[in-house]
């Protein structure tokens, strides 16, 4: 079983958080992003998105570049300040092996180390970032191997 965990794209400053938006850049730079690395989406099955709009963004370029059949499920539970439990209670009550999460600092860092088998593993969650972690049977605490990050 795949869990990425993804920040949002490069988003637009001096506005107020909930409704910055990503940039142009910030789209074109995630969508290169995702064309070369096409391979951690061959089998996604669900995409789950904080509504944040720069997050939904974000979403979007994955569903349009992966194969993903299912629409962007936007979930309040992705929104900053969202406990790692919470985040396990959302993934293993859907249906699905390969599900990608988009959400945002500093909750991508607290959840991914919080879920890998190896403690203090660091990734620096620029916007834009894609951690994969391969889990063997249930996503959980500790059960994740960090895979690729991009």
């Amino acid at each position: 079983m795949d869990l990425l965990i993804i920040r949002h794209g490069h988003a637009e400053y001096d506005i107020p958080q909930k409704t910055k938006r990503l940039t142009s850049l910030g789209r074109s730079i995630f969508r290169n992003k995702l064309h070369d690395n096409m391979d951690l989406f061959t089998t996604l099955d669900l995409i789950i998105s904080s509504p944040i709009i720069r997050a939904q963004e974000t979403a979007e370029i994955l569903k349009s570049v992966s194969n993903c059949k299912n629409e962007i499920i936007l979930d309040q539970r992705l929104t900053p300040g969202t406990s790692t439990e919470e985040i396990l209670d959302l993934v293993n009550e859907m249906a699905g092996n390969s599900i990608a999460l988009i959400s945002h600092l500093p909750d991508v860092s607290f959840h991914l180390n919080k879920l890998v088998s190896k403690p203090n593993v660091r990734v620096n969650f620029e916007p834009g970032t894609i951690a994969m972690l391969k889990f063997n049977g249930k996503f959980g605490f500790g059960l994740g191997e960090l895979y690729k990050t991009v």
